[in-house]
């Protein structure tokens, strides 16, 4: 028996951490993505942080990333309009 739960979480992981591979492509730095867990929030990137939440969606651990990431990311933010 499957749990619909659990599948639906599975689903919204995979979406999120597809987001987020491609924030990191777009913003050149592919080969810093990695996935941490930091209490109530998913940290993406190793030396550049991009965090996620429910609440907040994506934004930059701006104390973690590079000057070149975060001109990427506002560059980026402010094409999306978000």
């Amino acid at each position: 028996m499957t749990d619909p739960f659990s599948e639906n979480l599975q689903a919204v992981g995979t979406i999120v951490t597809k987001a987020a591979m491609d924030i990191f492509e777009k913003c050149g730095n592919l080969d810093d993505f990695c996935i941490q867990h930091v209490g109530q929030v998913a940290v993406f990137g190793g030396c550049n942080r991009l965090l996620f939440s429910p609440l907040n969606g994506f934004y930059p651990d701006r104390s973690y990333c590079t000057e070149k990431f975060l001109e990427a990311w506002d560059r980026l933010h402010k094409e999306i309009g978000a």
